[in-house]
């Protein structure tokens, strides 16, 4: 049986890999597939990044729309020292 030490450092080093490739590779890779794409070079269509990003934002911002247009914020205006002046 292994020293509680070693595996301890196994662990660690398992955390550190997992963490270097979730931070730094899984973005990068993600950006050279999005930079690969033609439609950022031709004006044939939209890209694949721009549809991604559409998708993730638009169901955020109409929940937002909503509980703003609810709010007492929305009719009166936010009650700062800059909009007073």
């Amino acid at each position: 049986m292994k020293r509680p030490a070693a595996i301890i450092g196994i662990v660690n080093t398992l955390v550190v890999i997992g963490f270097a490739v979730w931070c730094f590779l899984l973005p990068g890779t993600l950006m050279l597939w999005d930079l690969s794409d033609a439609r950022w070079r031709q004006p044939v269509g939209i890209p694949r990044a721009v549809w991604r990003v559409h998708k993730n934002l638009t169901s955020r911002y109409e929940r937002w729309a909503r509980e703003r247009i609810a709010s007492v914020i929305a009719v009166t205006g936010p009650q700062t020292l800059y909009h007073l002046l």
